[in-house]
């Protein structure tokens, strides 16, 4: 059968229904207004209400690694290590270029105590960026804890002269402080420049918790307990919903029967992975 005649050509193109917008478009706003409504429950401790919020955006964005390691900040303050490890998996796997993402696994694997699989984690991330000053610090620590300790120092010198730098170019700026006084903290270096930092830090923001929870931890290990005792009470005067403040009150006042545990300390959603963390990937994070 021979081919049917073109179409007449028209004189105007026929009129057609503008097309919708991309969905690409169309999710963005529902990902950031999903992602802010999580993080009003994550600073309530509303954790459970929280990881709904996130993973619903992550569903959204699906490779955006933003919305899955908020997710895994989540997951990481209610325990679960099942679905923080998952979570975070799925964060590498979406942005798979992304340092952040391995460095916040490396988190997650340390905290469940997969030593192995949180040294390739550090190490992919800072394959992907040298300058990872978290992910050297991260790897330092499990080096320290092999009893590897010139190692672990020069993997803590890169965190240790960055938050310097920061204090040199920002001297009034207490975050950078704070910084590298938890970081001492979270290595169990409870030194008097540790303790100098924390509290130059709160002699410039005299209304900040994370500071006076930090500082506190720091007088404890030093031996300090009423010291440390006074300023978690004045944290949580401040923030008296927390349960991570609570948490510290209670490893300060009870009894000693074993050395000071920075086990709170890891805990602090605004410095660790939960840190996620994670420079603007998860809930605050740290200070840089």
């Amino acid at each position: 059968m021979p081919p049917s005649s073109p179409p007449r050509r028209q004189s105007k193109p026929p009129s057609r229904t503008p097309a919708p917008a991309p969905q690409q478009t169309a999710a963005a706003p529902d990902k950031n207004r999903l992602i802010q409504e999580g993080m009003a429950f994550y600073r309530q401790d509303k954790y459970r209400e929280a990881a709904a919020k996130f993973e619903a955006a992550a569903k959204a964005s699906p490779t955006d690694h933003t919305a899955w390691n908020l997710l895994g900040s989540c997951y990481f303050a209610l325990r679960d290590n099942a679905k923080l490890i998952e979570t975070y998996l799925a964060a590498a796997n979406a942005m798979p270029d992304d340092a952040e993402s391995y460095y916040n696994l490396g988190l997650a694997y340390s905290y469940t105590g997969d030593a192995t699989k949180a040294r390739e984690a550090y190490s992919r991330a800072i394959q992907l960026d040298p300058a990872h000053t978290q992910a050297h610090a991260g790897l330092g620590k499990l080096l320290q804890a092999e009893g590897k300790t010139g190692e672990a120092m020069k993997e803590f010198q890169y965190e240790i002269d960055y938050c310097r730098n920061l204090i040199k170019e920002k001297p009034d700026d207490p975050a950078p402080l704070h910084r590298l006084a938890h970081f001492y903290l979270q290595c169990g270096i409870a030194t008097d420049d540790a303790i100098a930092c924390a509290e130059k830090a709160i002699s410039l923001q005299p209304d900040e918790p994370r500071y006076m929870a930090t500082a506190a931890q720091l007088y404890y290990r030093k031996g300090d307990r009423d010291k440390a005792i006074e300023l978690i009470d004045k944290a949580i005067a401040k923030a008296p919903d927390s349960a991570y403040y609570q948490a510290i009150k209670r490893n300060i006042t009870a009894p000693p029967t074993r050395p000071p545990s920075d086990g709170a300390a890891t805990d602090d959603k605004s410095e660790g992975a939960t840190s996620p963390a994670a420079n603007g990937s998860a809930p605050p994070t740290g200070d840089k």
